[in-house]
């Protein structure tokens, strides 16, 4: 997909179960091809939450950063792990006296692992670093230098689905009995929802909650949940990597027409933090859930993954600093407050989903400080996307909410000393982070 990620919501319709699909009156009845072993998932009693009572995270503030867009070291146009480790002190540079730094002590890097897409989201190989920003090497020189700076580094790990273009995919697509055949969902008749794609080699067809190029995984399969802790222990003990951001968690298992939170996740979420724990002893995790309310995410705690992004106080900050009205922004932080548990979710303004807080805040600073102010001092743990703290700008198509880091007025903005992949915004040479350093007023000096 060329642009779309997959973390938007999807706007496919479930994948049916048999029953659900024979109950459906349009349309032909699907005959899935899925394994007949039992499903793994089992109910696994509520247990104790990670002692998140106090810790790191109290007064923690992460950043979220495109590696693709955020420095270029070696001259390609595209941003890298070293170019990430020269720009380490911007973030924090372990001097707890300066003020220079933003003072970050966490890093959120989207998907870093090999894909054939810009954004990542398509992984083509779970074990490897994407050679455009590095090597594993890298990676661990990374980890090391954010640790001499007290900064935890996080990465997101894309469960829900692959790649089209993953070995696994390209052997299932074969057809029955090929390896890996049943870590995807299968129908052999065009189903009549939404959500299915024609294979291109067979005639039948196969399961995405987001588009034809993710095929979802198939947790029903005791062997793709295996796969998926061997693979969150590699990038935990032997990376070094401190925790995930888990992308799509609600979409991990779909139940005929309900395809997001289903109590199968729940109880593979349960199962998965149970695995975390033992495997990897005070790794942190936070989840997905696009769209959900405090009310909806309730359902997530206290046993499952350590947090979840709050998106509806974000929308409902942004909406109340443009028209001066805070009604519904103090009863989204209400609802929070009382819904979910103290310090176990994440106030954040805008992703790498969503049009950038500046443009949809006017292009008005004196807005984009009262918001900062505003989730900057909420409970949990706040999650600053790379440029807002400049007020970089962008809207719609993607591409253009991750464009590269404006460091300076310089050609390409200061990012690279080539061509960049992706044009910087056009107002780069007024708003950029050496600009902004300079002036004691300015967003970044709040």
């Amino acid at each position: 997909q060329p642009s779309a990620a997959p973390t938007a919501e999807p706007s496919a319709a479930p994948a049916p179960t048999v029953a659900a699909a024979s109950a459906t009156p349009a349309g032909p009845t699907p005959t899935l091809d899925l394994p007949t072993q039992a499903p793994t998932i089992t109910a696994i009693p509520a247990v104790a939450p990670f002692p998140l009572e106090a810790g790191w995270w109290d007064d923690a503030v992460c950043y979220e950063i495109f590696v693709r867009s955020f420095y270029d070291s070696n001259g390609d146009g595209i941003g890298d792990l070293n170019g990430l480790i020269q720009k380490l002190d911007y973030i924090n540079d372990g001097k707890p006296a300066t003020q220079s730094d933003l003072g970050a002590t966490c890093l959120w890097l989207m998907p870093i692992m090999p894909s054939n897409t810009y954004h990542g989201y398509a992984v083509t190989d779970f074990y490897d670093v994407n050679p455009q920003f590095g090597t594993k090497d890298d990676f661990k020189r990374l980890i090391d230098e954010a640790h001499k700076r007290g900064v935890r580094v996080l990465i997101d790990m894309v469960l829900n689905h692959t790649s089209s273009e993953h070995p696994w995919f390209k052997e299932a697509l074969t057809g029955p009995g090929a390896p890996h055949r049943d870590w995807y969902l299968w129908s052999h008749d065009e189903p009549p929802t939404q959500g299915w794609h024609k294979s291109p080699v067979r005639d039948e067809y196969y399961y995405s909650a987001f588009d034809g190029g993710l095929p979802d995984l198939n947790y029903r399969n005791p062997e793709v949940t295996a796969e998926a802790q061997k693979i969150s222990a590699f990038w935990l003990n032997d990376m070094g990597a401190d925790g995930f951001r888990m992308d799509a968690a609600k979409h991990l298992i779909e139940n005929g027409a309900v395809i997001a939170d289903t109590l199968e996740t729940n109880a593979w979420l349960r199962e998965y933090r149970t695995f975390l724990e033992k495997t990897a002893p005070g790794a942190f995790t936070i989840g997905e859930n696009f769209g959900a309310s405090s009310i909806g995410l309730a359902s997530y705690y206290p046993d499952q993954l350590d947090m979840y992004f709050e998106f509806n106080i974000g929308q409902k900050l942004i909406q109340a600093v443009n028209l001066g009205d805070a009604s519904q922004y103090s009863g989204a932080v209400h609802v929070a407050t009382e819904d979910l548990p103290f310090q176990r979710w994440a106030p954040f303004l805008t992703n790498h989903d969503q049009n950038r807080a500046m443009s949809v805040l006017g292009d008005k600073p004196d807005r984009a400080r009262l918001a900062a102010i505003a989730y900057l001092t909420l409970p949990g743990l706040p999650f600053v996307y790379y440029g807002e703290e400049i007020g970089m700008l962008g809207t719609k198509p993607d591409e253009q909410l991750r464009t590269p880091m404006q460091w300076s007025a310089e050609p390409g903005a200061g990012f690279s000393s080539a061509a960049p992949w992706e044009a910087p915004q056009p107002n780069f040479a007024a708003t950029n982070v050496a600009a902004q350093d300079a002036d004691p007023a300015s967003l970044l000096n709040l």
